[in-house]
């Protein structure tokens, strides 16, 4: 199960085991219009380029393992 969050242009992801921080596309850029992306059309052949404004790849923080409870409330 994750949970997340957005903050202007960047959407923070909580997993289990990590953080995953992702930067969205700029709204405001004139290449793309927000959308992250653009169609390139070269001999006949459509293709979809990323644009400059962002990234799909973010950032991972990963979390501290948990530790396990030996004691399991037995009284032996």
């Amino acid at each position: 199960m994750s949970h997340s969050i957005t903050i202007r242009r960047w959407r923070l992801e909580l997993s289990q085991r990590a953080i995953h921080l992702v930067r969205q596309p700029d709204p405001n850029c004139p290449d793309c219009a927000g959308d992250g992306g653009y169609q390139v059309s070269e001999h006949g052949i459509a293709d979809y380029d990323l644009c400059h404004c962002w990234s799909p790849n973010g950032y991972r923080i990963p979390l501290a393992p948990r530790r396990r409870n030996t004691d399991y409330g037995m009284p032996f």
